[in-house]
């Protein structure tokens, strides 16, 4: 080797040396300590999340497949809407940094680092990425990498058993005491907004039912919202069994971790059974300030023979209350077997309620000793909703006319106010021009209403209070015109006659007083001159 390349080698090396001595600590992406998979819940029983969970359990597993033990491990979730932590995080340009940690990781092992995190009412359905950084330290070397995780947010299924009779979906029959083998058929209903995967219904039966064993399954599989199915079993009845209904325990599993446990009665020969049949809002439907609102129930006794002291409830809770005393409340008494009752209940909807909104009330029946729950679905519509504020600085003043007074008016609600119009209703000390007309106002959409205003000239000075009414129409609601009230106010000044008077009254002996000392001064002067 030449001299200069034998001293071009041990200059290469001397920088190489110098390098390593001053590198600072190494933070890398990791090619093998990674994200084995991240779920609501845990691997081993997943769960669902809808909008408005709070603290929901999600877990992200992190993968070890070194040889050695990893330490100091911590996982970062880069939270923005519609996720958030009950527990205080890092908040930075809108995202929200929460932490948490395992304290090593075994070689080849994998473990779950837990979060509990709330998810906003308002969301929408479906899978979210949500950024997350992995610090760990392996052979006392800083390591750090980046994921994206799938959180996936869906609206609940809510697989209810509704009810159940033995036979077959297409030709029902009775059970009597001593039955072997006889099909009982369980309707299940979805009351959610989702559908139901993986759907299965099981049967713990006790005294007077029995069955070979401890349990039976049905396997239902996927059950849109809104739909009814039916789940069908093998099922002895004990003999000696009176006529009479008995609870069977029942548990409805479904999306892979959801578990309704509900107790169904089963009747046993001569059995009333009433039920909700059908439901419905008696008007084009509910909004926000409606009162005696009808809302139709039908009732019907789906047994062999008659219920009675029947009675049944409205559960009235917000945002409907109860119109009048007993408006929520009925007192049916017998009811004979396959024959529909209609029933119809009066509720007001609270001035609050927010629109739309989707919610349920309890429908509640008893007789005979016995009691049944029905969660009636029922929305109250969107409406439109005003604000008003000053537009310009009208200055009302005794005696004065044709004042201009404007006021901004906004639809705060969600849907379009058709033939908007605003009338000013004034104080008896004021009066003019109080009618307006806004036309069609979209959500968010502002508009200037102008009134000419008069003042009595007797009007006291001070404040005086008046309404603004707005009404409309909408598109949800064909022919029903909507009102709404506004409190405004308004500040009546002095007039410039009133102004003057009371400055007289107040300054004008001064002015009398200096005038006759100037009278006496020239009296004083002319006979002095005289003289």
């Amino acid at each position: 080797m030449s001299r200069y390349g034998l001293a071009s080698l041990i200059l290469m090396m001397v920088i190489l040396m110098g390098s390593a001595l001053f590198a600072p600590a190494v933070y890398a992406s990791s090619n093998t300590v990674y994200v084995a998979g991240s779920t609501w819940g845990s691997q081993s029983s997943p769960i669902s999340v809808e909008p408005g969970s709070t603290n929901a359990p999600f877990s992200v597993y992190i993968a070890n497949p070194n040889t050695a033990s990893i330490t100091n491990v911590f996982v970062t979730l880069n939270l923005s809407y519609p996720f958030s932590s009950p527990i205080r995080g890092v908040m930075e340009d809108g995202v929200t940094r929460v932490t948490a940690n395992a304290s090593f990781i075994s070689p080849t092992g994998s473990q779950p680092v837990m979060f509990y995190l709330n998810v906003a009412a308002n969301s929408s359905d479906g899978v979210y990425v949500v950024p997350a950084t992995v610090n760990y330290t392996l052979s006392g070397v800083n390591y750090t990498f980046t994921a994206n995780l799938q959180m996936p947010v869906s609206t609940y299924a809510d697989l209810r058993a509704q009810n159940a009779y033995w036979g077959s979906p297409a030709a029902p029959s009775l059970a009597s005491s001593g039955l072997r083998n006889g099909n009982l058929v369980l309707t299940v209903q979805n009351l959610g907004d989702n559908t139901a995967f993986n759907s299965s219904v099981i049967i713990y039966p006790s005294a007077p039912f029995y069955y070979s064993s401890p349990s039976e399954t049905a396997y239902l599989g996927v059950v849109p919202a809104g739909s009814v199915v039916p789940a069908q079993f093998t099922l002895s009845i004990n003999a000696n069994t009176t006529t009479g209904l008995y609870p069977l325990n029942v548990s409805i599993r479904y999306n892979n971790g959801m578990v309704s446990s509900q107790i169904v009665s089963v009747p046993v020969s001569g059995a009333a059974d009433v039920i909700v049949q059908g439901y419905g809002v008696g008007q084009p439907g509910m909004f926000p300030g409606n009162q005696n609102v009808p809302i139709s129930i039908d009732l019907m006794n789906s047994g062999n023979i008659t219920a009675n002291n029947v009675q049944v409830s409205l559960g009235a809770q917000s945002p409907i209350e109860t119109a009048y005393p007993g408006s929520t409340s009925m007192e049916i008494g017998s009811m004979p077997p396959g024959e529909p009752i209609p029933t119809t209940f009066y509720v007001d909807v609270s001035s609050a309620a927010s629109s739309p909104l989707s919610f349920k009330v309890p429908v509640y029946v008893y007789y005979d000793g016995e009691n049944y729950t029905y969660m009636m679905p029922l929305e109250v519509n969107s409406q439109a909703n005003f604000s008003a504020t000053y537009y310009n600085n009208a200055y009302l003043s005794q005696g004065a006319s044709n004042t201009k007074f404007a006021l901004l008016i906004q639809n705060l609600g969600n849907i379009t106010a058709k033939s908007a119009q605003a009338e000013l209703l004034l104080p008896n000390e004021l009066s003019g021009t109080t009618v307006d007309y806004l036309g069609d106002m979209q959500n968010a959409a502002s508009n200037v209403a102008t009134f000419s205003i008069a003042v009595s000239s007797s009007a006291p000075p001070g404040t005086y209070y008046g309404t603004l009414v707005v009404t409309w129409f909408q598109s949800n609601a064909p022919g029903n015109q909507f009102t709404q009230e506004i409190p405004i106010s308004f500040q009546v000044h002095q007039g410039i006659y009133t102004i003057f008077i009371s400055w007289i009254y107040d300054f004008g002996w001064i002015v009398i007083a200096l005038v006759a000392i100037l009278l006496a001064v020239i009296i004083i002067l002319v006979l002095r001159r005289r003289r």
